[in-house]
């Protein structure tokens, strides 16, 4: 599962960095709490053929919805069925992108309290940016034609970093790994390879609730508070000396 990233850099100095033409002057960027069906950056092969960078917005609507509302359920795609499952197999095929980010957010859940979650950003442990396995497709409104751009992130298994946080991660793909990835003529079998836990490492460090807000942005999200303390076990049994 991914339901909140961040991107710590303008958006034009991130596509500068991927090698992508932006495809308008949007300026956006910083953005600390990036949520479903906000806009946010994405890097794919054009019309034109050309890499480019644009701004989708997160949540794939497929071209046959009947409602763009679908689009909340879409935030995420399972790499294990991204190749069968209806909403995601034809843009698996033919329409691949990256998702730049800089970190994301995890809740983990407390043993103690089943109801109370403490939210984590993790983030790699030597680099300032990832780049997710993403899906982008195009849905128009039925009158009016008018189109509208979408993309989802790839999820996977967690690594060894990720799994005390969660079981899922995002699918981390390395610079290595891009082209190929966003390569159309790309043979979508071969590409399950790719959409396994990254092999790099993660660091993570728990933030205040203020995340949980989707209106809030800003670097202080990101940064570290203490770690809550674990509740106090039972007391020990004390042997007294008659």
């Amino acid at each position: 599962m991914c339901g909140r990233f961040t991107l710590s850099s303008p958006w034009k100095t991130v596509a500068k960095l991927l090698s992508a033409e932006p495809v308008d002057d949007a300026e956006w960027g910083p953005a600390y709490n990036i949520c479903p069906t906000d806009p946010a950056g994405i890097v794919r092969v054009g019309p034109s053929g050309t890499t480019e960078a644009a701004l989708f917005k997160w949540g794939l609507v497929p071209w046959w919805a009947k409602d763009p509302k679908v689009g909340v359920r879409f935030i995420n795609a399972r790499s294990e069925t991204v190749a069968t499952t209806n909403a995601f197999r034809d843009a698996f095929r033919r329409a691949r992108c990256l998702v730049p980010a800089s970190g994301f957010y995890e809740w983990k859940k407390d043993p103690a309290a089943p109801k109370k979650k403490q939210p984590h950003w993790i983030h790699p442990a030597e680099a300032d940016l990832f780049t997710f396995a993403g899906l982008w497709a195009e849905w128009r409104e039925p009158t009016t034609k008018q189109p509208l751009l979408t993309f989802t992130i790839l999820t996977t298994a967690a690594n060894a970093d990720m799994a005390p946080l969660h079981d899922r991660m995002p699918v981390v793909l390395d610079a290595a790994d891009r082209e190929r990835w966003l390569d159309p003529k790309s043979d979508p079998d071969g590409l399950q390879a790719l959409l396994t836990p990254w092999r790099g490492r993660l660091a993570h460090h728990p933030v205040g609730p203020g995340v949980g807000d989707v209106r809030a942005d800003g670097p202080e999200l990101i940064a570290p508070i203490a770690a809550p303390e674990p509740p106090p076990g039972p007391p020990k049994n004390l042997e007294l000396d008659l």
